[in-house]
């Protein structure tokens, strides 16, 4: 009889579902919430990261969202699916979750989780409280502190990280122990799971935290041996930002330049355009460099290299935009640059004037993307799948500013599908339109950074923040204050392009040397245009350019093997953008290649160019790297043995010769010519004596060789 009875209560009694019950059971999972005191534990274990339960398709049959970005769909996924079986709550300890994670039953990803340790008990604990998903006590959070945020100890020295998290709720955890630690340079740091970082080398590197969708950073690193550093004295303020930094890691700036090289650097970097001989001649004979960048931005080469650099960045091409609607786009491009349109206004003016930018993509999302890559350096990708693994922008941030790109409601909300409405990074401000789409951007302190970074990339050789595009608290600037310092210098000047290049062209910083430059990669010593080419030619080796490397050796404050190649105590050795080699290989042979104008001034990449290809032309099809590939194979034959480079010298020798009647003033404009500097005793000599045994093909093979060094390919 009392068998029963209990079988009818049992009937008429529903037992207290998974995650819901009476409030006896609400007050035991009192202590429990999944998403923030459970799931943390399953992601420091490893169990949600994408090369495991957190890939697309999942593994092993347990798909688990990236980094628990979706607490919903994994508590369901761990307590609900397949009728529970991979959780008991009656026996925690034998439930699947704990089985696998611990070894007990095989597992691909071996043990993540050790019995008795922290996580475990945590998880043995909720699950003996009846696994609760959430009792209203959960928090979110808003932002970490990693304490210290920045030190410079000893090589060797080990440094333990605390991180706290902020939380909407206003409290503060430290969760050390659940933060995930990532190292962004190997070499100089290395940190283990617990958040100790270990300093390997001299330098300075960053240490990427996350933990539950925040992110933040610790730049920790060690001075270099040596010597005191020379601490150069500079009333700009960006040389007062990069060697107080310098000064720090015992790193003393590189001389400064000679006026030739200087003479080089500016007009490649500021025009894209060789000095000519003559121009080279005047400059030497009365430097002034403050003369000479104010004369380079006012040149109209500076419109054309410059209206190229932001043409590539939107991807103007007639093969895309059509060829009616492409010149007129690299029209208005080019006119602003030439009007010396402040540049928030140009983009201003891109958003809400210029249709063309509206065809780059159909898709909404796409556009987004683009638009926050390029003009906000946010990679914001990542978040239109799944939240974004190293930013805070979750996929609800990515699909609300995706859809101030489209039309009302063409952008439904990932897993509601209801229409989105128009939101903005970083704040909750609502898009209602273009107009207010353009005032939020460029008045984002991402937009000031962003355009500072690719400035001084493009005077520098190297970002501040790498990759250009994606500026982020887990990956900061290898100098932050540098970085402050130019976006502070073009807010203020009113986003002036050519305000801001004139304060970088004339700093400390700018000027310094690059140090000796390597020995010629392409031609093997002692071989010559005639054994390469099979067209004649006298033997000729390469002249004898300066040796040395790309280190500096013998710096004060770098010890025996370290370079500084992102540190920018010198100056860095930069590849010719493909536009600008081809045109310096026409101004120094006094060629044509074939098409007419300049290189740099060619408004649309279909225009068709062998050489131009060869060297690596950007054909704004989707992000592309600026610069040729110089050193790579193709490159290298195609001026090694390429029969345009042939045509040209042949050409360029038979007025050289018209014009210059003595040996000695031949070989001085050769040099000046090609590397914008007067030649050597050495090299002189040698020349003079090579063009006693042939004349013509001497010449010849003299200008082919110049044009193969790397003192011409690079700016240097």
């Amino acid at each position: 009889m009392k068998a029963l009875v209990l079988l009818a209560l049992t009937v008429l009694i529903p037992l207290p579902k998974v995650g819901g019950g009476g409030s006896e059971e609400r007050a035991h999972r009192g202590r429990f919430d999944f998403s923030s005191q459970v799931l943390p534990y399953l992601t420091k274990a490893g169990c949600n990261q994408g090369m495991c339960h957190g890939a697309a398709i999942g593994r092993g049959g347990l798909k688990l969202s990236l980094l628990g970005d979706d607490a919903t769909s994994d508590y369901d996924v761990l307590v609900r699916e397949f009728g529970g079986r991979r959780v008991r709550l009656d026996k925690p300890g034998e439930s699947l979750l704990l089985k696998k994670a611990t070894g007990g039953l095989g597992h691909g990803g071996g043990v993540r989780l050790e019995p008795g340790s922290a996580g475990y008990q945590v998880v043995e604990s909720w699950l003996a409280a009846g696994a609760p998903q959430s009792t209203g006590v959960g928090r979110d959070a808003i932002r970490l502190l990693v304490t210290p945020g920045e030190t410079i100890r000893s090589v060797g020295a080990k440094v333990p990280l605390t991180v706290n998290a902020l939380y909407t709720d206003g409290t503060m955890d430290n969760v050390t122990a659940l933060a995930l630690y990532d190292t962004l340079d190997e070499a100089v740091v290395q940190v283990d799971r617990a958040g100790v970082a270990s300093i390997r080398a001299s330098g300075i590197a960053a240490v990427m935290v996350r933990y539950r969708g925040q992110v933040g950073a610790a730049r920790l690193g060690a001075p270099f041996s040596g010597k005191a550093p020379n601490v150069r004295i500079s009333g700009n303020s960006i040389d007062a930002a990069l060697f107080s930094e310098l000064a720090r890691l015992n790193l003393s700036p590189a001389a400064r330049c000679s006026d030739a090289v200087f003479l080089r650097r500016a007009h490649l970097d500021l025009i894209g355009t060789l000095p000519t001989s003559t121009e080279v001649r005047a400059f030497l004979a009365k430097p002034d460099r403050d003369k000479l960048i104010e004369a380079l931005l006012a040149r109209p080469e500076f419109v054309d290299l410059w209206t190229l650099k932001l043409a590539d960045l939107l991807r103007i091409s007639s093969k895309r935009f059509g060829p009616d609607a492409a010149p007129r786009y690299h029209a208005w491009l080019r006119e602003s640059v030439a009007k010396n349109k402040p540049l928030d206004r140009l983009v201003s003016e891109l958003l809400t004037e210029q249709e063309s930018f509206w065809r780059t993509s159909s898709d909404p999302r796409d556009l987004s993307e683009f638009f926050a890559k390029t003009w906000l350096g946010t990679r914001v990708e990542c978040a239109r799948c799944h939240n974004h693994p190293y930013d805070r922008w979750t996929r609800t941030d990515y699909h609300a500013f995706a859809a101030a790109f489209g039309r009302a409601g063409q952008v439904p909300h990932p897993k509601t599908g209801k229409p989105m409405a128009a939101r903005a990074l970083d704040t909750d401000k609502a898009l209602t339109g273009r107009v207010e789409l353009a005032a939020w951007a460029t008045a984002s302190p991402r937009f000031a950074e962003l355009l500072a970074n690719r400035l001084w990339s493009a005077l520098f050789g190297r970002g501040l923040v790498e990759p250009l595009d994606d500026l982020r608290a887990s990956n900061p600037a290898i100098h932050p204050k540098v970085l402050a310092a130019v976006a502070t210098q073009l807010t203020r000047s009113g986003f002036d392009l050519r305000a801001t290049l004139r304060q970088l062209a004339l700093s400390e910083a700018y000027q310094q040397s690059s140090g000796n430059l390597s020995p010629n990669p392409r031609v093997p010593s002692g071989c010559g245009r005639s054994s390469l080419t099979g067209k004649g030619g006298t033997g000729t080796k390469l002249p004898s350019l300066p040796q040395g490397g790309t280190t500096v050796r013998g710096r004060e404050g770098l010890g025996v093997g370290e370079v500084d190649e992102k540190l920018f105590s010198r100056a860095l050795l930069k590849p010719l953008r493909a536009q600008v080699l081809a045109d310096a290989l026409a101004s120094a042979t006094g060629g044509s290649l074939g098409f007419s104008g300049r290189a740099i001034a060619l408004a649309d990449p279909e225009v068709p160019s062998e050489t131009l290809d060869i060297l690596g032309r950007c054909r704004r099809e989707a992000d592309c790297t600026p610069v040729s590939e110089a050193g790579g194979l193709s490159v290298a034959l195609h001026l090694l043995a390429g029969a345009p480079l042939e045509r040209l010298v042949k050409e360029g020798v038979q007025k050289l010769l018209m014009a210059q009647t003595t040996d000695a003033a031949l070989v001085e404009e050769l040099y000046l010519r090609v590397l914008s500097r007067f030649p050597t005793a050495p090299e002189r000599a040698y020349a003079e004596a090579l063009l006693k045994k042939n004349r013509l093909n001497a010449t010849e093979d003299l200008l082919w060789a110049l044009v193969n060094t790397r003192e011409f390919a690079y700016a240097h």
